[in-house]
């Protein structure tokens, strides 16, 4: 039902934000739309390089810890290490799967925007448009890994690995004579290490770049919060209501 929800409040946000955009291109020259066009061309290229390096990083961090943690657990003679390493094997997996399945926005736009026409006024409109779509899904993405939904989806990963050791196969872990308690907080605190530091590498440059948009060419209008999130709670009820609000 959650999922169902969040499908449909991103589909409305993509057809108010190319409805505004189609109202955009009625009132701006070919000149007009060229020079912004150009701000985005030459801003998606700057962050490439350190979007391309972040993404290939972690997809190989990622796939080598599957690799090593399956390997260990398939060579493994005590049952101790050969859960472990399983459940580690799999988070590492879960973690290769999120980066093939989120490609990272500012890695790839930047060789799609440079491959658009601009030449006829009809190629310019469309190509400013395409433009706009890339460049705030790179913005988008950017957000959307630093927000507090990646770091809880890092949070789960890693919690309900070190349950699976600490509950499920606890009994097994300690006929081999050791903690399963123990094993599942390193599972879990490993695991939180290498999610926290793969978000906090993530580059920005997008959504700085998209408030540099704003500031020059829609001074007016618009908040200059684009990318900021806001936490909230307040008593209800049989408890508290908590969460967050993005500002778009």
């Amino acid at each position: 039902m959650q999922s169902r929800l969040m499908s449909i409040l991103l589909l409305l946000m993509m057809l108010m934000v190319r409805a505004v955009f189609a109202q955009e291109t009625a009132f701006l020259t070919d000149g007009q739309m060229r020079e912004r066009l150009e701000f985005m061309k030459t801003s998606l290229n700057e962050g490439e390089r350190s979007a391309t390096i972040w993404w290939w990083s972690w997809l190989g961090i990622y796939f080598t810890f599957a690799a090593g943690s399956f390997a260990k657990a398939a060579l493994a003679e005590g049952d101790t290490e050969k859960i472990t390493n399983t459940v580690s094997g799999v988070k590492s997996s879960l973690g290769v799967l999120g980066m093939l399945v989120h490609p990272f926005a500012p890695r790839y736009a930047p060789e799609m925007i440079r491959a658009l026409p601009a030449g006829s006024s009809g190629e310019i409109e469309e190509s400013y448009r395409e433009a706009t779509r890339l460049f705030t899904t790179a913005a988008e993405d950017a957000v959307y890994g630093r927000s507090w939904i990646t770091h809880a989806m890092s949070f789960a990963v890693s919690g309900i690995g070190a349950l699976v050791i600490w509950q499920i196969y606890g009994e097994r872990i300690e006929k081999e004579g050791d903690n399963p308690r123990k094993e599942a907080i390193l599972s879990f605190v490993f695991g939180m290490i290498a999610g926290e530091i793969r978000i906090f590498t993530q580059p920005m440059k997008a959504v700085r770049d998209m408030h540099e948009y704003r500031r020059r060419f829609e001074p007016t209008g618009l908040n200059d919060d684009y990318g900021t999130v806001r936490y909230f709670a307040f008593p209800m009820e049989g408890g508290v209501a908590m969460g967050a609000a993005f500002s778009w």
